[in-house]
């Protein structure tokens, strides 16, 4: 299963914010962790298979976007429509992000820098919350878990 994948589910389940969010916090960490050692010890006889992202060619417009989203959240609390917490939406996009690279970096598939694990921590998946923060708003507003509408 993709680290995305596993990713969004991770923080769709912490944005229901049910008391389980340790469980679930340990479960796609334990999974990274374990598959990439794994592959390291029972993988080691196939050939190595190198992949390469360049997402720091883009890091300036994810950052554009960040700050457009956390502008709207902070438009929205200072409106006092409603009361966001942001620093929870940090704490999830930041922590998810760096879980995800720190497994990389100890199962040897990141080099051992500290760029992948700082900066994309900070923006790359954080750049989204304040978005999946108001879809998941939306949705569980209109649909249960058992995907029947509410009320």
């Amino acid at each position: 299963m993709s680290y995305g994948f596993t990713n969004f589910a991770w923080i769709w389940l912490l944005l229901d914010r049910n008391g389980h969010e340790v469980e679930w916090s340990l479960l796609p960490i334990l999974g990274w962790i374990t598959v990439g050692q794994l592959s390291g010890n029972f993988g080691s006889q196939f050939d190595e298979i190198s992949i390469s992202r360049a997402t720091g060619a883009y890091h300036g417009v994810m950052a554009l976007i960040l700050c457009v989203g956390y502008l709207y959240i902070i438009y929205r609390n200072l409106q006092k429509k409603e009361h966001i917490d942001i620093l929870w939406l940090m704490f999830i996009g930041i922590g998810v992000q760096f879980a995800w690279e720190f497994s990389l970096l100890i199962s040897g598939i990141r080099p051992p820098l500290w760029q992948p694990l700082v900066i994309n921590s900070l923006i790359e998946t954080n750049l989204g919350m304040p978005y999946i923060y108001l879809i998941h708003k939306q949705v569980t507003k209109t649909w249960k878990e058992d995907l029947t509408k509410q009320g």
